[in-house]
């Protein structure tokens, strides 16, 4: 979503105006957005957008909470899971992201486990 966002960087402008120094409702921001016509044709100047923009103008940073280590246990990935319900977990090495674990990946092993339960005796 950060990367599509980044091709439209106006939206971002909209939001961060109107929470950080009027408190405008959610709804008051989609009207604004809807009149100022935000990807109004949003494929038309795709590659020039995407030539154009810097990675770092729009990725944000994943909060602790979104991140797990490449020697944490599979424990505390299901507990991040769990508790924050994000769809997907970062894997970090000495500081870097280097991976990435989706809950629905995760969500198929349990399932493939589960099946192979014998539980008839």
């Amino acid at each position: 979503m950060d990367v599509v966002q980044g091709l439209e960087p106006k939206y971002d402008k909209v939001d961060s105006l109107a929470y950080s120094r009027f408190h405008i409702s959610r709804a008051t921001i989609d009207r604004m957005k809807e009149e100022l016509r935000l990807w109004q044709r949003p494929l038309g100047d795709l590659c020039r957008k995407a030539y154009e923009v810097k990675v770092g103008d729009f990725i944000r940073a994943p909060s602790p909470e979104r991140m797990v280590d490449v020697d944490d246990s599979m424990d505390q990935a299901f507990h991040l899971f769990v508790l924050g319900r994000p769809d997907s977990l970062f894997v970090t090495e000495k500081g870097k992201i280097v991976g990435l674990i989706r809950f629905s990946d995760v969500y198929t092993k349990i399932v493939e486990v589960i099946k192979k339960c014998d539980l008839t005796g």
